[in-house]
């Protein structure tokens, strides 16, 4: 008997049981945070306890009605909470420190003069100082200032 066409999918995920509109509730929000925050990286260097902390505010908020919106965003409540909680997953799936191990490291957020904010801080695993704006997440040897 031929295998011609024949597939093995049998261990990989099926995508598409994942509901779509968690994709765009989530895109729409980190939309949302791109523009608020200037870099669409800077959620890499944020603690994941901050990630659980919103979550929490934004469940509290929409306990009592799922289509609560959040009036500073314009957006549902829940689609923040799917958000807070893909961070959270995706920062547990790089392995990322616990907040407990980053204790040592200290982030510095300073305003812009131009608008928008920089983080200034220390990459963990190989200790080099990083900058974090809306042009990304650079070190000092990228940017010549040993």
């Amino acid at each position: 008997m031929s295998n011609a066409g024949a597939k093995d999918d049998h261990e990989k995920l099926r995508l598409s049981l994942v509901p779509r509109g968690i994709v765009e509730a989530i895109a729409t929000i980190r939309e949302y945070g791109t523009k608020k925050y200037g870099n669409p990286d800077n959620w890499k260097i944020v603690e994941p306890q901050r990630f659980w902390e919103a979550a929490l505010r934004h469940m509290e908020a929409a306990r009592d009605d799922f289509q609560a919106v959040d009036p500073e965003s314009g957006h549902p409540h829940i689609w923040h909470v799917a958000c807070n909680l893909a961070f959270i997953i995706a920062l547990a799936r790089n392995k990322k420190p616990e907040p407990d191990d980053l204790s040592n490291r200290s982030v510095n957020i300073m305003p812009c003069k131009k608008g928008g904010s920089i983080a200034v801080g220390k990459i963990p695993e190989s200790n080099d100082d990083f900058f974090s704006s809306d042009r990304g997440i650079v070190t000092k040897k990228e940017l010549n200032i040993e």
